[in-house]
C-alpha cells in the first residue's frame, strides 16, 4: 500500500544501492500518490495527513543513502518534498486544530455556543487559505516531482558493493547516538521538546527501513516504543501550538474587536486552558517514557538483534 511503513524484499545482504532504489521507490510513490488526492479538496483531511507523512518518510529515507545519490538530483529532490511538506504541514495544522473545537469538552456546552461558531468558522477559513497554498505548491512542484524522482532513481545503477546491513548499522547507531543525548539533556523546553521530537522521528523512519536487517524484537518491540514516545510529544507540541494559536486570536479579538472580544473572550480563554492540559498530559507521558525505554535498549541491544551478512 502506498502508506505502508515497512519495505519488502530487501535484506541485511542486499546491495545497498538496489536498497537505496527499492526504498526510495516506495517513499516517492507514496508522495506522488498522495500528492494529487491531497489537492483541490479542502474535506480530504486524510489525504492531506497521508501526504504530510510521505513527505516525510520520503525526506528521510532521502538523507539515510545520501552517500549513493548525485548531488543535484538529491538537492532538487530535498528541496521540491521540503515545499510539498511545508503546504501540507500548514493545511493539516488547521485540520488538528478543527478537531480540536470538535472534541472540546468546554465547547461542548450550551453557554459555549457563540464562540464554538466563531472559532470554528476562523478556522475554515485559515484551512482555506492553507488550501490554496498547498494547490499553488502542487502547480509548481507536480512536474518537478515526477521529473526529479525519475531522475534520481535512474541514476542509482544496480551493483555489488557494501551491503545493506553496513548501511543501516552505521546509521543506527548514529541516530539511537543523537536521540539518547537528546534524552539524557533532560529535554524541557518547548524548542528542545521539539528537537527531541524531530531526532525521534528519524529515528522511527530509519527503523522501517532497516527492520529486515534485525531481528524481531527490533519491529515488536522497540519500534512500538519509539511510536508511543511520538504520541507523547505529539500532544505535546500539539497543545503548545494550540494555546498559541488560542493566545493569538485573543489578542486580535481584543484589538480589533473588542466587542466580540467581550462575547467570546472567556470561552476562548477557557479552551486554551483546556488545550494546554493536554500538552501537560503529554509531558507527564513522555517522562514516564524515558526509564522503561531505557532499559529496553538494554534488554535488547542492537548489536545482539542485528542479523548476520552471508559470508
Amino acid at each position: 500500500m502506498a502508506e505502508g511503513k515497512w519495505i519488502e524484499g530487501l535484506t541485511p545482504d542486499t546491495p545497498a544501492v538496489d536498497a537505496a532504489r527499492a526504498v526510495l521507490a516506495a517513499r516517492l510513490g507514496g508522495v506522488r500518490h498522495y500528492f494529487p488526492l491531497a489537492v483541490g479538496s479542502p474535506g480530504a483531511v486524510e489525504n492531506v495527513h497521508q501526504l504530510r507523512v510521505a513527505t516525510r518518510r520520503a525526506g528521510a529515507a532521502l538523507r539515510l543513502f545520501r552517500p549513493l545519490v548525485p548531488a543535484k538530483p538529491y538537492k532538487k529532490l530535498r528541496d521540491t518534498l521540503r515545499e510539498v511538506r511545508t503546504a501540507a504541514g500548514h493545511a493539516r495544522d488547521w485540520d488538528v486544530f478543527a478537531l480540536g473545537l470538535a472534541t472540546s469538552p468546554a465547547l461542548q456546552k450550551a453557554p459555549m455556543e457563540a464562540a464554538r461558531d466563531f472559532l470554528t468558522t476562523y478556522a475554515l477559513g485559515c484551512r482555506a487559505a492553507a488550501q490554496h497554498e498547498l494547490d499553488a505548491a502542487a502547480l509548481a512542484q507536480t512536474e518537478s516531482l515526477e521529473a526529479v524522482s525519475s531522475h534520481l532513481l535512474d541514476a542509482l545503477k544496480p551493483g555489488d558493493g557494501e551491503p545493506f546491513a553496513t548501511v543501516a548499522e552505521e546509521a543506527m547507531g548514529d541516530l539511537l547516538a543523537r536521540f539518547a543525548l537528546r534524552l539524557d539533556a533532560d529535554a524541557a523546553t518547548a524548542e528542545e521538546l521539539h528537537a527531541l521530537r524531530i531526532e525521534g522521528k528519524r529515528l522511527r523512519y530509519a527503523m522501517e527501513l532497516f527492520a529486515d536487517c534485525y531481528a524481531a524484537p527490533f519491529a515488536q518491540v522497540l519500534y512500538p516504543a519509539v511510536e508511543a514516545l511520538q504520541e507523547h510529544l505529539g500532544d505535546i507540541q500539539d497543545g503548545q501550538v494550540g494555546a498559541a494559536r488560542l493566545a493569538g486570536i485573543l489578542i486580535d479579538l481584543k484589538r480589533l474587536r473588542p466587542d466580540a472580544f467581550k462575547l467570546v473572550g472567556p470561552a476562548v480563554t477557557k479552551l486554551k486552558s483546556e488545550v494546554a492540559a493536554r500538552s501537560a498530559a503529554g509531558k507527564k507521558g513522555y517522562r514516564a517514557w524515558v526509564k522503561p525505554w531505557k532499559k529496553l535498549l538494554l534488554d535488547h541491544p542492537l548489536t545482539a538483534l542485528a542479523l548476520p551478512v552471508t559470508p
